[in-house]
């Protein structure tokens, strides 16, 4: 994406994102996967702050459902 010069353009999809996981069945499990991808916008845009605080909340969130490999794992 920073290549391509649409860093911010993924930070914002990540966000969308991130508000469209509050209707799905698993929400904890969406919510940390949103928040995965969101991390990984924010370190392509350079804002590793902000990254490391989303990954930060994705694996307590997953911890919090016993489902904390799951941000490891390929789906």
């Amino acid at each position: 994406l920073s290549t391509m010069g649409h860093a911010d353009d993924g930070v914002e999809a990540a966000l969308i994102a991130l508000k469209l996981q509050s209707s799905s069945p698993a929400k904890a499990q969406a919510e940390a996967y949103a928040h995965n991808s969101l991390a990984l916008a924010y370190s392509y845009a350079g804002s590793f702050e902000r990254a490391d605080a989303a990954f930060d909340r994705a694996i307590t969130l997953l911890e919090t459902q016993g489902h904390w490999m799951g941000a490891y794992q390929p789906r």
